[in-house]
């Protein structure tokens, strides 16, 4: 008997496709949504120093900064502080003051801020009800306020020498006077009013020794790191003794540099010997909310998380809102929909940016962004520059307005991220900017839900 074959009815792979794919994105749940902050990491590794300028009386005048001028500056080293009644910042900083304010007005004395007492008013402004008069001293205060940290002197002259860049004494006090320099200290009121810029003392040690340094050494020689660390010893003998050039431990040799920070917060701690301390961090997540008052929402005065409202963390220049409720900053609201054919979400995000999530049909959506730029990853993000100046996008003015273009810096490089991929296509992405538009849709729509 013949073999015979048998006989398969045809597979249709059709029905072994997906319809649609949903995107998980593995990211953490939003830091305004969490009740428990344990495992969120709050603060940055690195600590600053904070000072204040003094106020210094003398011939009949007054200024804010430092008595001295500085070596590698023809003026003096101070800002004169005007306006009709220079001389009351005296009494409206009396009780912040190292010594109480003195009518004598020719005889040279400078008055330092108690950082304690500054400390204890930032606090008082920032976690409850507080005077006109209280948020006058604070604010000047804020003024007078700048921090430092701490900079590795071996490593900024490594920099140097990366940089190819042709050293003279003149460029060296350049570069140490932009380490030290307070570029913006303002204030204004009635009675009296500052303005200027200034360069703090350490910028003098900074030009020295690297002058030292480079004066000795050609940058060739400083490329070896032993010729390097004899060049500084030599250099700046007074932080170099016996005892440290023949420790096991090794030490970073380091010079404060004026510094900014982002979510900037002030700690307080208690020493075993009852007296408060003070470290000054930035943070990665700070604010979860904004306020709502009469109705009205407050997009300038973001919310602490609940969980970080404590008098042992003060938030820089933040003030206690009065408020009736607060609305999350991940809170989305529906902006516009147009018989399922777009939906568009709003989320209010934070002071400089909005969330948008963004439904549509895929058909519409590949007719609007076009098959060929579309060239998915792993990431299921793409950049956006060419579609939001695709043709389509730019004439339906209908719903465009409810999408501005992505934020497009460094680290994000405006793109958009997918939740649905398939006969329907849902995405978000994240707007900067912080557009007036986006915040009377957002409140219009909160409008119309309540």
């Amino acid at each position: 008997m013949g073999s015979q074959l048998a006989i398969y009815e045809p597979i249709n792979f059709d029905n072994l496709f997906t319809g649609s794919c949903q995107v998980i994105q593995n990211t953490p749940r939003s830091f305004s949504d969490k009740t428990n902050i344990a495992n969120s990491p709050i603060f940055k590794e690195t600590i600053y120093a904070e000072r204040f300028l003094d106020i210094i009386v003398s011939r009949g005048e007054i200024f804010i900064g430092y008595p001295s001028n500085m070596p590698f500056e023809e003026k003096p080293n101070r800002i004169s502080i005007g306006g009709k009644d220079p001389f009351s910042i005296l009494s409206v900083l009396g009780a912040y003051l190292d010594k109480a304010p003195s009518s004598e007005k020719e005889k040279l004395t400078i008055y330092r801020v108690v950082k304690n007492k500054a400390f204890e008013l930032f606090s008082k402004v920032a976690g409850s009800k507080f005077t006109a008069e209280e948020d006058k001293a604070a604010k000047i205060l804020e003024a007078l306020h700048f921090v430092t940290v701490k900079q590795d002197v071996a490593a900024t002259v490594s920099d140097l020498i990366k940089s190819k860049k042709e050293l003279s004494k003149d460029s060296i006090e350049n570069l140490a006077k932009q380490k030290g320099c307070l570029k913006k200290v303002e204030y204004s009121s009635k009675e009296f009013k500052f303005k200027g810029s200034l360069i703090i003392p350490a910028a003098v040690e900074w030009g020295k020794v690297l002058w030292n340094v480079f004066k000795e050494n050609t940058a060739e020689e400083l490329k070896d790191e032993n010729a390097l660390r004899k060049a500084l010893e030599a250099a700046w003998p007074s932080s170099f003794g016996t005892r440290n050039l023949h420790s096991k431990a090794k030490r970073v040799f380091s010079l404060p540099v004026v510094a900014t920070q982002s979510g900037a917060v002030r700690i307080r701690r208690k020493t075993a010997f009852g007296d408060f301390v003070y470290q000054s961090q930035d943070t990665n997540n700070l604010y979860s909310s904004f306020p709502v008052k009469n109705g009205k929402l407050d997009w300038s005065s973001p919310i602490i998380h609940p969980a970080l409202q404590n008098r042992n963390l003060t938030a820089y220049g933040y003030r206690f809102v009065d408020h009736d409720r607060s609305i999350s900053m991940s809170e989305f609201r529906e902006v516009y929909n147009k018989d399922d054919l777009m939906r568009i979400e709003l989320a209010q995000g934070t002071s400089s940016r909005r969330y948008l999530r963004v439904e549509m049909p895929g058909e519409k959506f590949l007719a609007w962004f076009g098959e060929n730029s579309i060239s998915l990853g792993s990431s299921f993000k793409f950049s956006v520059s060419e579609v939001f100046d695709n043709k389509i996008y730019t004439e339906n003015a209908e719903f465009t307005k409810f999408l501005p273009k992505p934020r497009e810096d460094n680290k994000h490089n405006g793109t958009i991220f997918f939740e649905l991929v398939g006969p329907r296509v849902i995405f978000n992405y994240i707007v900067g900017g912080a557009a007036s538009s986006l915040k009377e849709i957002f409140s219009e729509a909160g409008k119309e839900r309540s």
